[in-house]
């Protein structure tokens, strides 16, 4: 019996020994470390909404979680890696496996089809240790400009204005944006149709949109285009309206965390004064004719 007694204290206290054994480790992946990443989102546009996810790539690797998550499950080796993380609507392309290059889809005409969403983007070369979670911190920089078009007619005593659907037209816009350098890509030239609502105030029409940017070096420029059809005593009246917006947007490709509004002012249906006027730059103002049609 007293043999039996000191084998069994020998056996618990080996089973007591090795529980406290301390676990030489910090994480579940002590070979391999991982990325966590607290994003700072720099944009003043009103009304802002996070983005539902973004993308970490690095090493070849690519990884998307919600934004309300801040660790990436990818395993990485301890080194130094150069690191993207991105945030792109669906319109918007992004492959950094293939280039550096971020495009929004062209219909065959040329277009872009209504806004293009939100692009935000963070680069950066960081060294990355093993058995640990690496905390990276960075500016998730905006990438896609929004741009307001404020249409106003001060003549109150029309009955019925409004734009024709699909007449507005905006020349001189870019398809494709160098993420890394938030350089424009000038051969990649297209068009988009703003598309105007009708704002709180009486003879308000509003379109906003989101832009990789303009092509500073475009042949035709920055032409705005539209057609606004309003009732002159039961008749109703066309006005074809046209105006070379490139002096107001030739610095559109930076500060893109700030919107760009642009307000244009009729003075009246019948007269031919109108005004352009730049809300977050000063104001500036240009004068055109309008071309009346029956």
């Amino acid at each position: 019996m007293k043999i039996t007694k000191l084998l069994t204290l020998f056996v618990l206290g080996t089973i007591i020994m090795s529980s406290c054994k301390k676990d030489p480790y910090k994480t579940s992946h002590p070979d391999h470390g991982k990325i966590e990443f607290l994003a700072n989102w720099h944009t003043e546009v009103e009304g802002f909404t996070l983005p539902e996810k973004y993308t970490l790539y690095v090493d070849g690797q690519t990884s998307t979680i919600p934004t309300t998550e801040s660790v990436f499950p990818i395993l990485l080796k301890a080194g130094e890696y150069s690191i993207l993380v991105y945030s792109n609507s669906e319109k918007i392309i992004v492959e950094p496996s293939l280039s550096t290059v971020a495009e929004v889809k062209v219909d065959e005409d040329g277009f872009i089809n209504g806004s293009i969403g939100w692009l935000f983007a963070m680069s950066d070369v960081i060294w990355v240790n093993e058995d640990m979670v690496n905390q990276v911190s960075g500016e998730m920089k905006q990438l896609a400009r929004k741009l307001i078009l404020i249409l106003k007619i001060k003549d109150l005593s029309i009955s019925y204005a409004g734009i024709i659907d699909e007449s507005a037209i905006l020349t001189g816009v870019a398809s494709k944006l160098d993420y890394m350098t938030n350089g424009v890509i000038s051969e990649s030239e297209v068009k988009i149709k703003p598309e105007f609502r009708q704002g709180d105030n009486t003879g308000e029409f509003i379109a906003s949109l989101d832009l990789l940017g303009i092509v500073p070096n475009s042949k035709e420029g920055q032409i705005l285009s539209c057609k606004l059809l309003y009732n002159d005593g039961g008749k109703e009246k066309t006005i074809d309206i046209t105006v070379d917006l490139t002096p107001f947007m030739k610095a559109f490709n930076t500060d893109k965390h700030i919107p760009m509004v642009l307000r244009l002012n009729i003075l009246s249906t019948e007269g031919e004064i109108i005004g352009w006027e730049v809300v977050d730059g000063g104001s500036q103002s240009v004068i055109w004719p309008l071309n009346f049609a029956d």
